[in-house]
């Protein structure tokens, strides 16, 4: 997991991958932290520096408890994908591993436009947690690719808009 600290025995895991564990958005984690919510279900969290940590095992634990919802009600994310976007996400997908979880992310989204004529407005619309997602796996294309690889191009073009 890139990102995590380990401090002692402790594993720590930054904003973005606890959101991304939970399936929500790395604000509505932060106003968790922050209304002390998750001080209230067990979860230490840490500020050793300028951002805040969260401890893995914690994490773990409320995850497998059954208590952590299945999906956190959002607020609705219009997702476009251009038809140059679309095209992008294609080519990056043709050139990445089959098991690759960027080309697995990239098959959902087109998946969901699948049928709709192309055009400047085609998207659809999810919950937050999409952009928590898109963004974690915009990261990872940016660390991991390199710099014209279509599918950081495709990722950067499709547009996340909260309704």
């Amino acid at each position: 997991m890139q990102g995590h600290t380990e401090v002692g025995e402790w594993e720590l895991a930054t904003v973005e991958e606890a959101a991304v564990r939970l399936r929500m958005s790395k604000s509505t984690v932060l106003r968790m932290i922050h209304s002390g919510r998750f001080a209230e279900l067990h979860i230490r969290v840490l500020k050793p520096g300028r951002d805040w940590r969260i401890h893995l095992d914690d994490l773990d634990a409320y995850i497998a408890s059954g208590l952590a919802p299945e999906r956190e009600p959002g607020v609705p994310v219009l997702v476009r994908i251009s038809g140059l976007a679309e095209l992008f996400l294609q080519q990056g997908i043709a050139e990445l591993d089959d098991d690759d979880p960027l080309g697995a992310f990239a098959a959902e989204l087109l998946e969901r436009i699948e049928g709709r004529e192309p055009s400047e407005a085609r998207g659809f619309i999810a919950d937050e947690s999409i952009d928590a997602e898109l963004s974690a796996h915009a990261r990872d294309a940016r660390t991991r690719l390199p710099r014209r690889h279509p599918m950081r191009s495709g990722l950067n073009a499709v547009t996340p808009q909260y309704l």
